[in-house]
């Protein structure tokens, strides 16, 4: 009993330690996100936005995250950047102090919204324990992810100095993106020690955005029910174990979301909270652009399509939304030009003679059907939900709409990237697909479960 006692207060300690820590970090970030709201955005878009507070709210914390990315990589010096970020967060807070309390511009707050909010943390406190308690065990956490992390905490930067052109890490993909890796080793660097649970405080910070997103679709419907089940909990373990994938999936997903109930609803904030999302994960993994691509690539041929060449409705060229662009692309840009002065390169070599090589021996082997089938077996429980799904709108006489159309074609041109990397890469194709299908289908998967989500709505109605 007495050897128990101090080891049950360490652990509540550190219990409260963590808690404090995490709510430290979200006020900081909600700091940096608030100033880049009232930078790149009018008064007129927070005055159209104010009755989406929670919407509002995902969008702000998600600013924060990509804008303390952009100044780790301005200044690359993890002190300098956070001693910076602090100022400008406590402008932030400042600035929600004046809006609160000296011009008297209150949000409304309904009860139901305060419900959303309360679920939003009842999930967030769902991934806690999974997330922290859990230590950096598996080979692309340990040793990819989060050895990046260990480097920036080590060197106290994210510049060559770090050590990202030295031999002897190259196994590690070094010109992986840095988002997650920064925050990380952020994090653990302020605190004063690295240890292998402490720095995936940063996979709970990303996954907060997305909890409050979520919870914006709540309602009492089966739809919504299926919505909370399948997203997050469709992408477990991959959301807590330390990969990025889980965390590119549900991003993903909220977007295909966002951009569904932009179509039926047209309200602004989501369709800028959509291209908000683009922005950040071609900041958390090389997939990330691909999803990126595919999104903005469907979205301009819906528009052609149902509403001629009016693309440019909301995003016409203006200082506003030229602002917002520009800073929100920066960190992706800054990243790649420092790869570039680095020289380093992807393992895929894409572009490369023998990729081309690589795709026509694949296609005349037969190697193709293996990656189907491969494909196959890690959506095909999603995709029988679909298709149940699609019979029952037809019998029901419910025509799917655009934001079903949208997910799905999405989702197609994903899938078709993703088959297209594993038709040219040089590594053993066996390898590689026992290595990452069971991961890089997780976006195709989100894809299905919007559309399906999108589908159960429709038959309801």
């Amino acid at each position: 009993m007495i050897l128990r006692i101090p080891y049950t207060l360490s652990t509540v300690s550190n219990f409260l330690l963590i808690f404090l820590l995490l709510i430290i970090t979200s006020l900081y970030i909600f700091g940096l996100g608030n100033v880049f709201v009232k930078l790149v955005f009018s008064k007129n878009d927070s005055e159209e936005n104010k009755e989406e507070w929670l919407n509002s709210l995902a969008f702000t914390l998600l600013s924060g995250i990509l804008m303390n990315y952009l100044l780790i990589l301005i200044f690359q010096s993890i002190r300098t950047s956070f001693y910076i970020g602090s100022i400008i967060s406590f402008f932030g807070f400042l600035l929600l102090i004046n809006k609160l309390f000296i011009t008297k511009t209150k949000p409304i707050i309904d009860q139901s919204e305060i419900y959303k909010l309360v679920g939003s943390l009842f999930i967030l406190f769902l991934f806690f324990s999974p997330i922290l308690a859990e230590p950096l065990a598996d080979w692309d956490a340990r040793s990819i992810w989060f050895f990046h992390a260990k480097m920036i905490f080590s060197s106290g930067t994210i510049g060559e100095s770090a050590g990202w052109t030295h031999a002897s890490v190259g196994f590690s993909h070094p010109d992986y993106p840095k988002l997650v890796p920064a925050l990380a080793g952020q994090i653990s660097n302020i605190v004063g020690f690295w240890n292998e649970f402490l720095p995936k405080i940063s996979i709970l910070i990303l996954f907060i955005p997305t909890t409050l997103w979520i919870m914006t679709f709540a309602k009492n419907s089966l739809s919504f029910l299926f919505l909370v089940i399948s997203i997050p909990l469709g992408f477990f373990p991959w959301i807590w174990n330390g990969y990025m994938d889980g965390l590119l999936a549900i991003y993903v997903s909220i977007a295909l979301l966002l951009m569904g109930r932009y179509f039926h609803k047209s309200q602004k904030i989501d369709l800028i909270s959509v291209f908000l999302i683009l922005f950040v994960i071609i900041n958390i993994k090389n997939e990330g652009v691909l999803a990126s691509i595919a999104i903005l690539f469907i979205f301009i041929i819906i528009h052609l399509i149902t509403k001629k060449i009016d693309v440019l409705k909301y995003f016409s060229i203006t200082k506003t939304y030229f602002l917002f662009g520009l800073i929100s692309l920066l960190p992706f840009l800054l990243w790649n030009f420092y790869k570039s002065q680095w020289g380093l390169t992807n393992d895929l070599a894409i572009g490369l003679s023998q990729t081309i090589q690589n795709i026509f021996n694949r296609l005349q082997d037969g190697s193709y059907l293996t990656i189907l089938s491969r494909s196959y077996s890690e959506m095909g429980g999603w995709l029988l939900i679909l298709g149940l799904l699609l019979i029952a709108s037809v019998i029901r006489s419910k025509t799917p709409d655009k934001a079903v159309f949208f997910s799905l074609f999405s989702t197609l041109v994903v899938f078709i990237g993703i088959f297209s990397v594993y038709l040219l890469t040089p590594h053993d194709l066996i390898w590689h697909l026992d290595t990452s299908i069971s991961r890089t289908m997780l976006p195709v998967n989100g894809g299905i479960i919007v559309a399906s989500y999108y589908l159960i709505e429709k038959i309801q109605s």
